[in-house]
């Protein structure tokens, strides 16, 4: 791979292959912008060579994924893949002559089409940039890919727009052309990898989970009932459920099958909406303990409703027990009949997470209601518990 003076070299190389042409003696070989040409006197004929665009070449764009594993390190060193579009413009103060010196520089260039390391090393140790920066520890030579020099296709209009755009001056007698494919590396350390001990091959089927649906899509939180999940090729060597994040392995093979898995909630769950992903891991050998990556299944998920224990109605105030707990980002609501109570918990200390005990205030407007008893819901996250239980209820008299 080349490094970041590559480009530079390549244009010097270009310029030594024209100016070894014979042909070309009398005239001078710049590399300016051509807004900078000035139409040269009776004894100064000019060619001039102008690289006015660099482009990514799709042939080798991704030569170099992937570059890092899974944990972020460097891997390989990056690649990039670039082509080199050049002007070449003969300028005199007669035409014929112009036409003549160009002509002799696109057939030196058609000769040399493609540029061998020989020459390359040779400009690496002649040449000197423009500027003056030496070219010495250039190592285009050791790229693997053969640099070709190809006559670009350029339309008048194009080549109108370049002159008049880009460089704001009168047109003279120009070609283009490609030099592809130039591969710059990344100067970065990457992270060795150790040497393979053992080569092993595993051929296994391409069958990916597939969740079809869950059963109950509204669970009520019980840490002794188990979720199932429904669907097909759900089996392998390990199997994970991804919980809302949370990587939950299924060790017992009774509840696991091709078609279902049963599922213990954990009881840190929270209550809310939650989503569930089957990730599966293939062992190599009777010695691979942790497996290796798989195929996961699409998402799919259901409704994790709090279990309402008991409801205290003391005076104005609610006192409201339940599972699982409540964290302090949650959003929580007390539902009597039809009517919304905000819970606040910014009075809370965080020492006091999770929540499993919470008292409201009842408001006016509630205790002025008819005579009655009145349901009371606790909403978590949008998951209300259910009304199942008929001591979760408060009783208003007048």
């Amino acid at each position: 791979m080349s490094d970041y003076k590559a480009i530079a070299t390549i244009t010097a190389v270009i310029r030594d292959i024209i100016l070894n042409n014979q042909n070309i003696e009398t005239a001078s070989v710049k590399t300016l912008s051509p807004a900078k040409l000035k139409v040269p006197s009776n004894d100064t004929d000019i060619l001039n060579l102008f690289l006015y665009q660099v482009t990514s070449n799709a042939a080798c764009r991704n030569l170099d994924l992937p570059t890092r594993n899974q944990n972020g390190q460097m891997v390989a060193k990056p690649t990039l893949a670039l082509d080199l579009h050049y002007l070449l413009t003969a300028l005199s103060d007669d035409e014929i002559k112009a036409q003549l010196i160009l002509s002799s520089a696109m057939v030196a260039l058609h000769e040399n089409a493609i540029i061998s390391k020989n020459k390359i090393a040779e400009t690496i140790l002649d040449s000197k940039m423009n500027e003056g920066t030496s070219l010495i520890d250039s190592n285009v030579t050791n790229q693997v890919e053969s640099l070709k020099i190809s006559l670009e296709p350029i339309s008048i209009e194009e080549l109108t727009k370049l002159w008049s755009s880009f460089f704001q001056t009168s047109y003279c007698l120009s070609v283009a052309y490609t030099v592809s494919v130039v591969l710059l590396e990344c100067p970065v350390e990457i992270t060795p990898s150790l040497p393979v001990s053992k080569s092993q091959l595993r051929f296994v089927p391409l069958k990916q989970p597939i969740i079809e649906k869950i059963e109950p899509q509204i669970m009520t939180y019980d840490p002794t009932k188990k979720l199932v999940i429904n669907g097909r090729n759900l089996g392998s060597d390990k199997v994970f459920v991804r919980l809302n994040g949370e990587e939950i392995e299924v060790k017992d093979r009774k509840d696991l099958s091709e078609n279902q898995i049963r599922l213990l909630i954990p009881e840190n769950t929270l209550a809310g909406v939650k989503q569930v992903q089957v990730l599966q891991k293939l062992l190599f050998n009777k010695n691979d303990v942790e497996g290796h990556k798989g195929h996961t299944s699409n998402v799919a998920a259901f409704v994790l409703a709090p279990n309402l224990k008991s409801v205290t109605q003391t005076g104005g105030e609610l006192t409201l027990s339940f599972e699982p707990g409540i964290a302090e980002n949650q959003k929580v609501n007390v539902l009597i009949g039809d009517y919304v109570i905000n819970a606040d918990l910014t009075t809370k200390n965080p020492k006091d997470y999770p929540l499993k005990n919470l008292t409201v205030t009842i408001p006016p407007r509630i205790l002025d209601l008819l005579e009655g008893t009145y349901p009371v819901r606790l909403r978590v996250d949008n998951a209300d518990s259910s009304l199942n239980n008929d001591n979760n209820s408060i009783n208003i008299s007048k």
